[in-house]
């Protein structure tokens, strides 16, 4: 994880001019729709591969150091290799049928929470990344440049 940081917080000035960038390029939603209606169009970005390339190599690593180090939990399947939405959708019919095999009752509730990270302190998600999963020196200096004030 330093390695990468370690570049990134070197050529910060530079990689937070283009990563900030992005190009907007607004697209049907739907095939089909009137492409004279502006409602029926919806924004795509085209971030810059500099940026997507730096993204995914700091995922791997924040993976790999969060896999090492058993920070991930048991069930968590968002953002883990080898787990997808059927595999939690694969857990939960199992439980479901599990329960009720034994004559129990299940209660399931969804949460949408696609907006949530919108709402998160910047302050307070460094402060667990560092104390709780152990992100220290550069990773985490690269991590606060990185995330929006």
């Amino acid at each position: 994880m330093h390695d990468i940081a370690r570049v990134a917080l070197y050529f910060r000035t530079s990689f937070n001019y283009f990563s900030k960038k992005a190009y907007i390029t607004p697209l049907v939603k739907k095939p089909g729709l009137d492409e004279d209606e502006a409602s029926n169009f919806g924004p795509v970005s085209s971030l810059s591969v500099l940026s997507k390339t730096l993204e995914r190599a700091v995922r791997r690593q924040l993976e790999c150091h969060l896999n090492s180090a058993c920070l991930f939990p048991s069930h968590q399947s968002g953002y883990r290799w080898h787990h997808s939405t059927e595999t939690v959708l694969l857990r939960v019919c199992s439980d479901i049928i599990t329960h009720l095999d034994k004559g129990e009752y299940t209660l399931t509730a969804f949460l949408d929470l696609s907006a949530a990270l919108d709402t998160v302190d910047r302050d307070i998600l460094v402060e667990r990344l560092s104390r709780t999963f152990g992100i220290q020196g550069t990773a985490i200096e690269w991590f606060q440049s990185y995330l929006p004030t």
